[in-house]
């Protein structure tokens, strides 16, 4: 998945709309996703995408819970 909107991402993160929007705030604000706005009102949507940064952070974080894990 490349992007996701902010509707696919509250079922698929099964998150309200206030927390889903104070995390994907604080990860933009960290440079790890991008956000994209399409519309406008009600028809409007939020996309979002990993930035190379968060994909590298994603990727240590994995990496960091690998051997807990497997533990």
């Amino acid at each position: 998945m490349n992007e996701a909107d902010f509707a696919c991402l509250r079922v698929r993160l099964d998150l309200g709309d206030s927390t889903l929007s104070k995390q994907m705030s604080t990860l933009a604000r960290a440079v790890f996703v991008r956000v994209h706005k399409t519309g406008g009102g009600r028809s409007g949507k939020t996309w979002y995408s990993l930035t190379k940064s968060g994909k590298r952070a994603f990727a240590d974080y994995r990496k960091t819970l690998r051997p807990i894990v497997d533990g």
